[in-house]
C-alpha cells in the first residue's frame, strides 16, 4: 500500500506533468501527515509542502487517500491542494495552477480553495475554478496594525487565464464585491465607465457560478496587469 514505508516517494500523476508525493518523517501524529509535493515536467521542477489532517484512527492510508482526491486536471489546468494544517487564515487551502504552454510548464499562482461544493462531494479538484473563470482572496490586509484578523477588509477577485497570466475581470469583480460597498457610489459609476468602455461582451453560461459580464474586452482593453498572486516559478530540476 502506497505510503507504508514512511519518507518514500510515490507518484499521484504521471502524465502529462509527473506529481510525486513524500510523506515527511516523523509525521506529528494525531491524524496529521506531511508531504513534500514535486509537480515536475521535462527539466522543470516545483516544490509544494502540504498538511493532510485525517482521523486519527484511519491511518496513513486513508491521508494518502484524501491526498490523491485533491490533485489532478480540470480542463487544461492542473490543481495541487496545498494545506497549512488547521489555521483560520484566509489561505489556509488553497490550489496551486499550472498549465502547459508552449512546450512549458506555467506556474499561474496560488488560489484559495472553495472546498467542494456539497459535504461528502468526492469532487475536491479545481475548486477555485468554474465555468471559465478563477476565484480568489485579496488577502494582503488580513494582517495588519488597524483592525482584528476578522475585522480586516477583504474582497473577493474573478481571473482570467490570458496568455499564461492570471488577469482580473474587472466587470465581474466588481460586480461579485457590490453588496460589500453598497453605501459607496463611486463604485457603481466605476462600473458604468467600464461598461461603457467595453466594445464587445462575453456571456456566461447559464447557471454560471460568476455574474454574468462583458468580461475579455474588459480585461484585454484595459492592458491589463498579472494578478499578483503568481506562483513561485518552476526551476530547472
Amino acid at each position: 500500500m502506497p505510503g507504508t514505508a514512511a519518507g518514500q516517494p510515490i507518484a499521484i500523476l504521471e502524465r502529462p506533468v509527473r506529481v510525486i508525493a513524500t510523506p515527511q518523517d516523523p509525521t506529528p501524529g494525531g491524524g496529521w501527515y506531511l508531504f513534500d509535493l514535486a509537480v515536475e515536467y521535462g527539466d522543470q521542477r516545483c516544490d509544494l509542502v502540504t498538511a493532510v489532517l485525517v482521523p486519527a484512527e484511519d491511518g496513513e492510508r486513508a491521508a494518502w487517500a484524501r491526498l490523491r482526491r485533491t490533485i489532478g486536471w480540470k480542463g487544461d489546468y492542473l490543481f495541487v491542494l496545498n494545506e497549512c494544517g488547521a489555521g483560520n487564515t484566509w489561505k489556509c487551502a488553497s490550489e496551486a495552477v499550472f498549465m502547459l504552454r508552449d512546450g512549458r510548464l506555467i506556474a499561474l499562482g496560488s488560489l484559495r480553495s472553495r472546498g467542494p461544493s456539497d459535504p461528502g462531494d468526492s469532487d475536491e479538484i479545481g475548486t477555485s475554478y468554474r465555468d471559465g473563470a478563477f476565484g480568489d482572496i485579496y488577502a494582503d490586509c488580513e494582517v495588519n496594525d488597524l483592525t482584528s484578523h476578522a475585522g480586516a477588509p477583504w474582497f473577493e477577485v474573478v481571473l482570467l487565464e490570458h496568455e499564461g497570466s492570471l488577469v482580473p475581470d474587472l466587470l465581474r469583480t466588481w460586480d461579485l464585491n457590490l453588496g460589500l460597498y453598497d453605501a459607496i457610489s463611486v463604485f457603481r459609476d466605476l462600473r458604468r465607465t467600464l461598461t461603457r468602455r467595453s466594445t464587445r461582451t462575453t456571456a456566461s453560461p447559464r447557471g454560471s457560478a460568476w455574474p454574468s459580464s462583458r468580461s475579455i474586452a474588459i480585461v484585454r482593453s484595459n492592458s491589463p496587469r498579472r494578478w499578483p498572486r503568481r506562483a513561485r516559478s518552476c526551476r530547472p530540476r
